[in-house]
């Protein structure tokens, strides 16, 4: 995926499908079920946008493997990402302390390889003894919701000619009888969807409003319903399709072309439903940390550099670890970490930075030898220019740090603004600021132009002025209003062209992917 607006992009693909199907994604083929995401490395299961994103992947490509890794992360434990994968992305927040006790956003986007597409990863473990539809019966009995059933032929089911709600005022779930749907798990959905609504209104999510406002805050309630339905079977996970209402359409496309972050606020919210209506069934809570638990995948301890070749080759093999022994990527290894640590480069960026290179390492070297340079030739021009490239990226981010120190000091002094429009116009900004760089690399700019550029998109026309009351109150309006540009590039060429190894060189493969940050 290019660098660009992750969130803009996530939900101009829930608008194409709501305006070309009719219905999220996750509901266009009721037989296939939702698996919810997570990261067997570190034990987290993913949530919100994430989940939505990653969930989305899945089915777009046929995985019905729930678990997600960074590349470093199936490298670390001795697998390897099949050629030709493609990842699919997550955003990341992270909160820096700045000098003046301030916590700034610190926005990345990590991608994301599916266990599917990873070689050498161990089978998913399955628990035979709960069936999907038993803990889905469990889940909705501990909640003690009254439910009453309609008989319903089953042909007006399928054509979704039925009633199936939550009433408030009466404090019940009416849905057809179990006999009804084409299957247990189809019903089981249903109801769900409904618990949803219910735990909508118990957690205090759901509040009385004024008529006026009414069809918007019913747009919004029924979306988060929807969310909330598709991570609780996803848990479970069954199969199915949550009915959406011919009316809430036009709504739902209204709201999130209105405004690209307000899945992200849905999914928060649909997380605190489910949270809700877990704390009533905990065989079901039990259930799903189980599953996390049973699949963590442990980092084998591996000493990488035995001072005997037996135990080299007992504990690695050549397929895995094809680096171990390569006497070109060792010297490579430590020459950059001896330079880069020259210049004050921090390690997180040294190691980031030698992850990205180290997957097409071999066959940059081999192409390169076959058109005449010699490693030495070869070492000395990659160092050079990776660690240039750092030293550029250290530089930017410690700009871009303090400029958002500035912003939110300036807000908490002078503006009293929420922190949250704060932050999501840094997020704009960061956006703008990552597609002018893709655009500096797709061009071939200089540093100095590169630069030049930042300053303009940052300050505007007038150049450099203090970052006041004024200039965050328009730095606020603009990100309201800005249009991202699409990028084409992928990540793998976002990274290796400021190296001066473009992808129409000769060095590089011409199916070179799998790189991550």
């Amino acid at each position: 995926m290019a660098r660009e607006d992750f969130r803009q992009r996530l939900t101009n693909r829930l608008i194409e499908s709501l305006e070309q199907n009719g219905c999220f994604p996750w509901n266009q083929n009721g037989d296939v079920s939702l698996t919810r995401p997570f990261n067997p490395c570190i034990n987290t299961v993913f949530k919100g946008g994430n989940a939505i994103n990653l969930m989305i992947g899945a089915l777009e490509k046929g995985f019905d493997d729930p678990r997600w890794m960074k590349l470093d992360q199936a490298n670390a434990l001795g697998y390897r990402v099949r050629k030709g994968a493609r990842a699919v992305y997550a955003e990341y927040w992270d909160w820096e302390k700045t000098s003046s006790g301030n916590s700034v956003p610190r926005i990345s986007y990590a991608p994301l390889f599916n266990a599917s597409d990873i070689v050498g990863i161990p089978e998913l473990i399955r628990r035979p003894e709960w069936t999907p539809e038993a803990l889905a019966r469990t889940l909705i009995e501990e909640t003690g919701v009254r439910i009453e059933h309609q008989l319903v032929d089953k042909s007006s089911v399928r054509k979704g000619c039925y009633e199936a709600y939550f009433s408030n005022s009466e404090n019940k779930i009416v849905v057809p009888t179990l006999e009804s749907f084409p299957s247990g798990s189809h019903y089981y959905v249903e109801v769900i969807h409904q618990v949803a609504s219910w735990a909508g209104y118990t957690s205090g999510l759901f509040n009385d409003v004024p008529e006026k406002e009414l069809p918007e805050v019913q747009a919004k309630r029924k979306l988060r319903t929807e969310l909330a339905t598709a991570f609780l079977i996803s848990r479970i996970p069954l199969y199915g399709t949550v009915k959406t209402e011919e009316s809430a359409i036009p709504e739902y496309i209204k709201l999130l072309k209105t405004d690209k972050h307000e899945i992200f606020r849905a999914a928060r919210d649909a997380e605190k439903i489910v949270e809700t209506v877990l704390e009533f069934s905990h065989e079901l809570r039990s259930r799903i940390d189980a599953r996390v638990e049973d699949n963590q995948l442990i980092k084998p301890q591996i000493e990488l550099f035995s001072s005997t070749q037996e135990n080299i080759e007992e504990n690695s093999s050549a397929q895995n670890l094809p680096l171990l022994n390569d006497a070109r990527w060792i010297t490579f290894d430590s020459t950059v970490r001896r330079e880069a640590e020259k210049f004050g480069i921090e390690i997180g960026t040294i190691e980031k930075a030698l992850s990205l290179v180290e997957p097409n390492f071999l066959q940059v070297m081999e192409a390169a030898g076959k058109n005449g340079y010699s490693p030495d030739d070869m070492n000395s021009i990659l160092v050079r220019s990776l660690v240039d490239e750092m030293q550029t990226i250290n530089e930017r981010q410690m700009k871009w740090n303090k400029f958002c120190e500035q912003v939110v000091n300036v807000n908490t002094r002078e503006l009293g603004l929420p922190s949250e429009t704060v932050q999501l116009a840094l997020q704009e900004l960061g956006y703008r600021y990552q597609s002018l760089l893709v655009q500096s690399s797709q061009n071939g700019w200089a540093k100095e132009q590169t630069d030049q550029a930042i300053r303009t998109m940052v300050y505007g026309d007038e150049g450099r002025r203090p970052v006041d009351k004024n200039f965050v109150e328009a730095l606020i309006k603009t990100g309201r209003s800005v249009e991202k540009v699409p990028i084409s590039m992928n990540n793998e060429e976002f990274f290796l062209r400021p190296l001066g190894i473009g992808m129409e060189t000769d060095f590089m493969p011409d199916n070179s992917v799998g790189l991550g940050v």
